[in-house]
């Protein structure tokens, strides 16, 4: 089992000399960052640091996750409008250390990492979810079997249905729909004839390959309907079992869009948002007044700007509306207000947005009734295609 960095909290790992007769004065790090296969660490380190110790000290610490994090590729690559790729969404980080007494080197250590694009929160306190196993009743501190935090999950009849899953739980994975489906790493890969139309078990294979630590559980949605479930059971480290609710969003008057983030355990998750949707266009420009006067003919045409317009951006925004929700939700909303790197999903089409609201006002039964989020995304480019 790995132990986890997530990557948008620091990660502090220390280096105490527990060798009898050294007095520590520094340390040499040499620090490895890589994707793929864990045995295909390059010949040569990212990083190679010299760091001393403070006073008489006999410790002193390195904080990973500023030096890893520029090695996730976290991004969204669409098939269907011909754009493949490969995310980045795990690497392996081995940190090799030397610890010197001012003279000679007397003690070395070696680790070795997984690490996420994800994050912890305060009350989390520091490194959050290392381990993948749990020192609590219930299991709260460690990176869990399912990488979302909902039980309900909203679907679109025709859309396929995706569950992130941490691999090295070797999940076992029984749904009532009998429906075509397949796992997957790549959260992007559309639904195809070779899958299985089966409702058996699947199990979730892990490997020392980083690319295949997040995998998706991909069933098309045809056969689904509300009240199917779909049950996830490790078989490997920390004994967890989630049952998760299917639950057909209603059909209406409005489109149904499907907003991707990145969660905090730093995997793809959707949320849909199919009620009222309004769009805007967002206009930025300089202008001054110029001279049209004609001297020659003492005249000017009046048909001619006086008033001249330049650096002219347009940007669009949208504001989504999302279904009645379960006050568990929360949680997941929460997570998209934080999330870094959004897209909204119309149909086949996927643009990358930004999460304009920056307030979020936590919905209870008690307080509010009927739970409903309103959410204002700006797209991430300009409508006028400036790209150079």
């Amino acid at each position: 089992m790995s132990t986890i960095i997530n990557a948008r909290s620091p990660y502090f790992k220390k280096y105490t000399n527990t060798t009898q007769g050294y007095s520590l004065s520094s340390i040499q790090a040499k620090i490895t960052v890589w994707p793929g296969l864990l045995s295909a660490q390059p010949a040569t380190p990212t990083y190679n640091i010299t760091k001393g110790n403070i006073g008489s000290e006999e410790f002193t610490n390195l904080e990973l996750s500023v030096l890893v994090r520029d090695f996730l590729d976290t991004e969204y690559y669409s098939v269907t409008q011909g754009i493949t790729g490969t995310a980045d969404d795990a690497v392996w980080v081995k940190v090799e250390v030397d610890l010197y007494d001012g003279i000679s080197n007397f003690q070395s250590e070696s680790d070795t990492f997984l690490a996420f694009d994800g994050y912890g929160f305060w009350d989390e306190g520091s490194n959050p979810r290392t381990s993948t196993t749990s020192a609590t009743v219930p299991p709260t501190d460690f990176t869990p079997m399912v990488l979302m935090d909902n039980r309900i999950l909203y679907f679109n009849p025709g859309e396929d249905i995706r569950i992130p899953i941490f691999s090295e739980s070797c999940a076992n994975i029984v749904t009532t729909i009998s429906s075509v489906w397949n796992l997957t790493d790549l959260y992007w890969e559309q639904a195809n004839i070779n899958w299985e139309a089966t409702s058996i078990p699947q199990n979730v294979v892990d490997s020392n390959n980083s690319l295949d630590k997040i995998q998706y559980v991909i069933i098309d949605s045809a056969q689904a309907q509300t009240g199917d479930t779909i049950t996830v059971t490790s078989t490997c480290g920390l004994a967890q079992t989630v049952v998760i609710t299917l639950q057909e969003i209603e059909c209406g008057k409005y489109d149904d869009f499907r907003v991707i983030f990145y969660n905090k355990y730093g995997a793809l998750q959707d949320f849909y948002m199919s009620k009222k949707s309004k769009k805007t266009l967002k206009i930025k420009s300089d202008d001054y007044n110029r001279n049209i006067f004609n001297r020659a003919n003492n005249n000017y045409n009046i048909a001619k700007h006086q008033k001249y317009t330049f650096n002219l951006l347009a940007n669009q925004s949208i504001t989504l509306n999302s279904e009645f929700l379960p006050e568990t939700f929360n949680k997941l909303v929460e997570q998209l207000f934080i999330s870094e790197q959004v897209w909204i999903s119309l149909g086949l089409k996927v643009e990358p947005v930004v999460v304009g609201s920056k307030t979020l006002k936590y919905k209870t039964h008690i307080n509010d009734k009927l739970i409903q989020y309103a959410v204002d995304f700006d797209f991430s480019n300009s409508y006028i295609n400036n790209v150079i």
